[in-house]
């Protein structure tokens, strides 16, 4: 019998295995691919790093302090590319302002806009946990800031739709600064930062390697798919493909869907409002041309221009992913706003990226492509979505041994998981200890 058992091998089930395999446990780890790393999705083919996941992440402080004590060396992109990020408006590829300078002598906002923004200390703060995203930005920061900044990003984060997300949990960092300091602003002044912190960080190999670090000395099981998860007495039976597995305690770090269906036997109807968590779909394509790529990180598109495309990165500016005398630029289709591509044909995506390519960047031919569909991609932390928050912890309060991690719980970016499966897994980690002090009395 196993102390513990974590089931599903994205960022959430390795660092939750990781973190109780320091705390001096023997955990098995139960993937139904015959790969680790869940979004965390590399491939190295031909002299190429290809993304076709999570693409980078932001060295937070926990993250960094894994890299040191994993010996990693991360990896940074130039600051001439990182700090560079465009917007496609109006037909147009238009720079952002990356200081205060720039945003007032830029021509990026309109004058009407720039003192809209301006406004915003002076805007009293309202409490209503059903204000979505567009309804709080275009109440503190102005409708064109919504429609030129905040849209086109929301659909780079979450691949979703800004009039259904909410605030209070799809931009909670942002939405803190207001209730604590009455204005985004000023709050951001206080902290010396609005929004995530931390430099663009890769790993030689890609950001995979991470993980494949990690996970150098965690019993993983791959190809093993749970089925169903029993419990008699305090002891739970997970049914898997490989036969039956039998633990003290579990850490399901699997997409909402998933852990729907595992729960089914333990929580019929807490379960399976699991289930009804959105997600959006997304298309990454990673093209080779041989075309140049502009100077900076990539852009965003916002919905009013009608494309299939959400953004697209310029992956060969920000890291050595290629050969000599290629350019790789990484492209995201679809998202909340076009789902219907996610039913398209490979053929018929790669032909309109190639239209709208042609007209933002001129770039019509690839030398090669690489193409990976999400059909269930990103959670979607809409209105309301307090009610999975409750439903999460009732079901881990009825299921004591039960722990729940992944990106629909606490924010869905690399790092917030991360962050997320070392709190279950230390929640882990004293259940367990309770039980063997316990069973030593």
């Amino acid at each position: 019998m196993k102390d513990a058992v974590v089931i599903g091998a994205g960022v959430s089930g390795i660092v939750a295995a990781y973190t109780l395999k320091k705390a001096g446990f023997d955990p098995l780890v139960i993937e139904k691919e015959p790969y680790i790393g869940g979004s965390t999705h590399t491939l190295r083919e031909d002299g190429r790093i290809i993304e076709l996941g999570v693409q980078s992440v932001l060295g937070q402080e926990e993250l960094m302090a894994f890299v040191k004590e994993l010996k990693l060396k991360p990896l940074h992109p130039p600051k001439e590319h990182a700090n560079i990020r465009y917007v496609y408006l109006n037909g147009k590829l238009k720079k952002m302002p990356a200081t205060p300078l720039e945003f007032l002598t830029s021509d990026f906002f309109s004058i009407f806009g720039k003192i809209r923004l301006l406004r915003e200390p002076f805007i009293p703060p309202k409490d209503d946990s059903k204000e979505s995203i567009s309804d709080f930005v275009t109440r503190r920061l102005g409708k064109e800031f919504l429609d030129k900044i905040v849209e086109p990003f929301v659909c780079g984060i979450y691949a979703g739709n800004p009039d259904e997300l909410s605030a209070k949990y799809a931009v909670r960092r942002v939405k803190a600064l207001e209730d604590e300091y009455g204005s985004i602003i000023k709050g951001a002044i206080k902290k010396k930062a609005l929004g995530p912190q931390g430099e663009i960080t890769s790993f030689e190999g890609g950001l995979l390697t991470f993980l494949e670090k990690m996970a150098s000395d965690i019993d993983i099981s791959l190809e093993n798919v749970a089925l169903k998860i029993t419990k008699k007495d305090d002891i739970y039976t997970i049914d898997t493909k490989s036969g039956k597995i039998q633990t003290k305690s579990i850490l399901i770090a699997t997409p909402a869907y998933s852990a729907s269906y595992l729960l089914r036997n333990l929580t019929w109807s807490m379960s399976a409002e699991l289930d009804e968590i959105e997600y959006a779909p997304v298309i990454v394509i990673s093209a080779i041309v041989k075309s140049t790529l502009p100077k900076g990180f990539g852009f965003l598109i916002p919905r009013k221009e009608n494309t299939i495309m959400l953004g697209a990165l310029f992956s060969s500016n920000l890291f050595n992913v290629c050969k000599e005398g290629e350019s790789m630029i990484t492209i995201y289709v679809g998202g909340e706003r076009r789902k219907d591509v996610a039913d398209w044909p490979e053929e018929k995506i790669i032909s309109q990226v190639k239209k709208e390519l042609k007209q933002i960047l001129g770039i019509e031919y690839f030398e090669k492509y690489y193409f990976k569909k999400w059909k269930k991609a990103i959670p979607q932390y809409n209105i309301g979505y307090e009610r999975f928050i409750n439903t999460i912890k009732d079901i881990e309060n009825m299921n004591k041994g039960v722990f729940i991690a992944g990106n629909y719980v606490e924010g869905n970016s690399f790092n917030d998981s991360l962050r997320y499966a070392m709190k279950k897994a230390n929640e882990q980690i004293l259940f367990l200890k309770k039980g063997v002090a316990h069973a030593q009395v």
